[in-house]
Protein backbone atom coordinates (compact mmCIF):
# COMPACT_ATOMS: atom_id res chain seq x y z
CA UNK A 1 0.00 0.00 0.00
CA UNK A 2 1.14 3.58 -0.65
CA UNK A 3 0.69 5.97 1.74
CA UNK A 4 -0.77 9.61 0.63
CA UNK A 5 2.51 11.37 0.81
CA UNK A 6 4.21 8.96 -1.37
CA UNK A 7 1.15 9.06 -4.15
CA UNK A 8 1.19 12.72 -3.91
CA UNK A 9 5.36 12.99 -4.43
CA UNK A 10 4.71 10.20 -7.40
CA UNK A 11 2.02 12.11 -9.17
CA UNK A 12 4.57 15.39 -8.74
CA UNK A 13 7.07 13.36 -10.06
CA UNK A 14 5.47 11.99 -12.94
CA UNK A 15 3.96 15.50 -13.56
CA UNK A 16 7.65 16.99 -13.68
CA UNK A 17 8.35 13.66 -16.49
CA UNK A 18 5.19 14.73 -18.31
CA UNK A 19 6.12 18.30 -18.92
CA UNK A 20 9.56 17.55 -19.68
CA UNK A 21 7.78 14.81 -22.64
CA UNK A 22 4.50 16.66 -23.57
CA UNK A 23 4.38 14.53 -26.86
CA UNK A 24 4.43 11.65 -24.83
CA UNK A 25 1.35 9.88 -23.48
CA UNK A 26 0.84 9.20 -19.61
CA UNK A 27 0.39 5.47 -20.44
CA UNK A 28 3.97 5.92 -22.82
CA UNK A 29 5.23 7.60 -19.77
CA UNK A 30 4.84 4.89 -17.45
CA UNK A 31 5.79 1.90 -19.91
CA UNK A 32 8.95 3.87 -20.62
CA UNK A 33 9.80 4.78 -17.04
CA UNK A 34 9.27 0.40 -16.74
CA UNK A 35 11.64 -0.17 -19.31
CA UNK A 36 14.27 1.92 -17.95
CA UNK A 37 13.69 0.01 -15.03
CA UNK A 38 14.21 -3.36 -17.25
CA UNK A 39 10.75 -4.53 -15.55
CA UNK A 40 6.74 -5.40 -16.93
CA UNK A 41 4.66 -2.49 -16.20
CA UNK A 42 2.85 -4.51 -14.26
CA UNK A 43 6.10 -5.15 -12.01
CA UNK A 44 6.65 -1.74 -11.40
CA UNK A 45 6.28 -0.82 -7.98
CA UNK A 46 5.66 2.94 -7.07
CA UNK A 47 8.70 3.23 -5.01
CA UNK A 48 10.59 1.88 -8.11
CA UNK A 49 8.66 4.17 -10.64
CA UNK A 50 9.28 7.41 -8.28
CA UNK A 51 13.02 6.39 -8.03
CA UNK A 52 13.38 6.01 -11.63
CA UNK A 53 11.36 9.13 -12.46
CA UNK A 54 13.63 11.34 -10.07
CA UNK A 55 17.02 10.05 -11.45
CA UNK A 56 15.80 10.46 -15.03
CA UNK A 57 14.57 14.09 -14.14
CA UNK A 58 18.10 14.76 -12.38
CA UNK A 59 20.23 13.69 -15.14
CA UNK A 60 18.18 15.55 -17.53
CA UNK A 61 17.66 19.58 -17.43
CA UNK A 62 15.55 20.56 -21.11
CA UNK A 63 12.39 19.80 -21.79
CA UNK A 64 12.71 17.42 -24.98
CA UNK A 65 10.61 18.65 -27.96
CA UNK A 66 10.43 16.17 -31.17
CA UNK A 67 9.21 16.65 -34.41
CA UNK A 68 6.02 15.30 -33.86
CA UNK A 69 5.44 17.44 -30.77
CA UNK A 70 2.22 19.86 -31.46
CA UNK A 71 4.40 22.20 -28.80
CA UNK A 72 7.32 23.22 -31.00
CA UNK A 73 8.37 26.65 -31.14
CA UNK A 74 7.02 28.34 -34.17
CA UNK A 75 10.13 29.32 -35.14
CA UNK A 76 11.45 25.99 -35.74
CA UNK A 77 8.13 25.32 -37.74
CA UNK A 78 9.34 25.12 -41.67
CA UNK A 79 6.35 26.09 -43.95
CA UNK A 80 6.93 23.89 -47.88
CA UNK A 81 5.50 26.43 -50.04
CA UNK A 82 5.39 25.13 -53.90
CA UNK A 83 6.59 28.16 -55.60
CA UNK A 84 5.81 26.38 -59.41
CA UNK A 85 2.00 27.51 -58.91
Amino acid sequence: MTSSSNRDELFSALADLCNRYPHWRIGQTISNVAGWADLDIRDLADDVLLEMIQRHLAKTIEPVVSSHSPLRPLDEVVVETNDNM
